[in-house]
Order: C-alpha cells, then sequence, then structure tokens
C-alpha cells in the first residue's frame, strides 16, 4: 500500500504470505540485509558513566551506497541493548504507537536517531562497575559503542 509516497511497513506474517505467492523469497531478503548499504554508528553521550545514571545513545545511519535505499520511519523502528561480560542487562522497548513507513535515505546521506537508557537494568539483573557494549541500529544493520560504568565516588572528607 502506497500512503502519500511512503510505503507502509507490512508485518512478518504478511510478508512471508507474500514470498509464498511470489513476492521476495525470505532467502533473497537475507542475502539483500547481508549485503546492506547501509552503514550504523553508535555513539554516547559520556564514555563513563556512574552505576544507575541515565546514558544517551545516538544512532546514526549513513547509505553508502550510489543510489537511495529504502529506510524505516516512525515509532518502533529501533532496536537496542546492552550487554556486560555478554549478559544482556538491558533490552529497548518502545511502546509508543504511530504511524510507521518507509522512506528514501539519498545516496551518501545520514539521518541521526536516539535511544535512552535510564539506567536501570533488566529485571533480575545487578549492574556492577566494568565495560558495557552498546548495540543499536535499525533496517537491520547494528553499530556498537563501549562505555563504562563506576561506583560513585566516595565522599571526601
Amino acid at each position: 500500500m502506497i500512503v502519500r509516497g511512503t510505503r507502509w511497513v507490512l508485518p512478518l506474517a504478511f510478508t512471508a504470505l507474500a514470498a509464498l505467492v511470489g513476492g521476495t523469497s525470505p532467502g533473497r531478503a537475507a542475502d539483500d540485509a547481508a549485503q546492506s548499504p547501509l552503514v550504523v554508528r553508535v555513539t554516547t553521550d559520556r564514555h563513563v558513566y556512574r552505576l544507575r545514571r541515565p546514558v544517551l545513545m545516538i544512532v546514526t545511519e549513513t547509505n553508502t551506497s550510489d543510489h537511495e535505499v529504502w529506510v524505516a520511519f516512525g515509532c518502533q523502528i529501533l532496536h537496542g541493548f546492552i550487554t556486560h561480560d555478554g549478559e544482556r542487562v538491558w533490552t529497548f522497548r518502545n511502546f509508543r504507537l504511530c504511524a510507521t513507513g518507509e522512506g528514501m535515505l539519498q545516496s551518501g546521506a545520514s539521518r541521526t536517531l536516539g535511544l535512552f537508557w535510564n539506567g536501570r537494568p533488566n529485571p533480575g539483573v545487578e549492574l556492577e562497575p566494568g565495560v558495557y557494549l552498546v548495540h543499536a541500529g535499525g533496517d537491520g544493520v547494528t553499530g556498537t559503542a563501549t562505555i563504562r560504568l563506576r561506583r560513585r565516588r566516595a565522599p571526601t572528607p
């Protein structure tokens, strides 16, 4: 369905059904994703944070090809999580509801999106000082950044 020049993102079940009746095969879609011209760079507002302090993640998605590329727009288009020693300590969940569609990202163009972690881990997970890996992205492409969490400094007498 095309609405005002934007294609709607279809649910996975519908996409799989379209593949069965002659659309793009799931295998071809996987091949296309593996050769994506999109590159994601993840940065954070700081490199070192105190435990349980908020972290702002900036996701910059760049089209490195010589042609326009379809990208998703709207709510629920980003994915993100944070790991420590291989254990997932936080997972981004976007519960906002709004129209989601696709649009074109011009050759060489970039767009910047943000994710916010309030510093609290997933239920049942304890945070400890150390190095953490931030994973974030969109459109099937993920980038990473490294942050360090530290304890609050002891008060000076």
